[in-house]
């Protein structure tokens, strides 16, 4: 059973840092992003519940990033420190990739 944290998010419209160049595959989502301690993949039984475990560790309005975002393509910036020396569980949304999928 793999366990990573979870990619999370909260859309609260931050605004984008001046100097940040952005285009279609490089995106500013207007938030922050945070990782949950290592969580097992089987825990994540669905969107929903992903997304409760994001609320449950840092509050209202968090929730599983997703890796495309609508604001961009294959990278989007946010604000946030996430550790850069793991995998995280994020979602997607046009394949059947999450670990909710059969």
């Amino acid at each position: 059973m793999v366990s990573l944290p979870i990619l999370c998010i909260k859309m609260d419209g931050s605004p984008k840092p001046s100097g940040l160049s952005t285009d279609f595959y490089n995106g500013w989502v207007g938030g922050n992003i945070a990782t949950t301690q290592p969580i097992p993949g089987t825990w994540l039984t669905s969107q929903a519940a992903a997304d409760q475990l994001c609320a449950n560790y840092f509050g209202t309005g968090w929730q599983m990033a997703q890796f495309h975002h609508s604001s961009g393509g294959w990278a989007w910036y946010s604000y946030g420190n996430v550790r850069s020396d793991t995998r995280f569980w994020v979602r997607i949304s046009d394949q059947p990739a999450n670990c909710w999928n059969p």
